[in-house]
């Protein structure tokens, strides 16, 4: 799959204008991003960088039309479009750059979840018919406390892992709404192919934050842990180190 899996590479873009284009209206038929195990989820942004012919095609057929795309995780590593989640997400074209060899660069960015109707096309690229899903929100108190747990937990994470930027953290405590927090935090943890479409999937809020913390939970342990064994293996460096100049210390005496 094109995708840059860096989690260096996402990308936090300002608020307001990224809430502005999420609000741009999806074709009912659009261009079909095979996209493996990767899942896009709305208001997130991520690299893409190909040389594939079929995607390459895909990409200048849609800058051409209106730079939006559909893009779906597979079940497993066969050939689509059978093996395609029915959820996936829009997403627009922000920036698209060719280079000589022929592969293209791009910035895509999620727009809001769709469910695959019908395939319409299968070459030289797959298009399908698709509608917008919304998610389902209701304001309680016991929303409010898993949204600012979840605020809690991420920004423990950040402190802790060593490839997530503090940026992030604070870009969390911003978001617009606890759907948006959900699906940020999704996008900038450690998930299984599963895991992120169970998340991508549910469209009660409430409900997603639920299985969202549970994840987070697995995350947080898994790098305190990690944490733990890299001070306890410091230590024992140290303490090596510091026996073997006090050895050389007693030999030039």
């Amino acid at each position: 799959m094109p995708f840059n899996k860096e989690r260096q590479a996402m990308v936090v873009k300002n608020q307001r204008e990224s809430r502005r284009e999420t609000k741009l209206p999806i074709p009912e038929e659009l261009p079909i991003l095979p996209a493996g195990e990767n899942i896009l989820f709305p208001f997130i942004i991520v690299p893409l960088a190909t040389q594939e012919q079929k995607v390459v095609q895909l990409i200048d057929a849609a800058i051409a039309e209106n730079k939006i795309i559909g893009i779906f995780a597979q079940r497993a590593e066969q050939p689509p479009p059978d093996n395609l989640y029915s959820i996936g997400s829009a997403a627009l074209i922000a920036r698209m750059f060719k280079l000589p060899d022929g592969s293209i660069q791009a910035f895509l960015q999620g727009l809001a979840r769709i469910r695959l109707k019908e395939i319409t096309q299968t070459e030289p690229y797959l298009k399908a018919r698709v509608e917008v899903i919304e998610e389902k929100v209701e304001k309680t108190t016991e929303l409010e406390a898993l949204t600012r747990n979840l605020q809690n937990l991420f920004q423990r994470v950040v402190e802790i892992a060593p490839n997530l930027p503090t940026e992030l953290g604070i870009a969390a405590m911003n978001m617009p709404g606890p759907g948006d927090l959900a699906d940020f935090v999704a996008a900038h943890i450690n998930l299984k192919r599963e895991e992120g479409q169970e998340i991508l999937e549910t469209l009660d809020v409430t409900e997603r934050i639920k299985k969202l913390t549970s994840y987070i939970n697995r995350e947080l342990e898994i790098l305190e842990l990690g944490s733990k064994i890299q001070a306890e293996i410091k230590g024992e460096m140290d303490k090596a180190q510091r026996e073997f100049f006090r050895r050389e210390e007693l030999k030039a005496i």
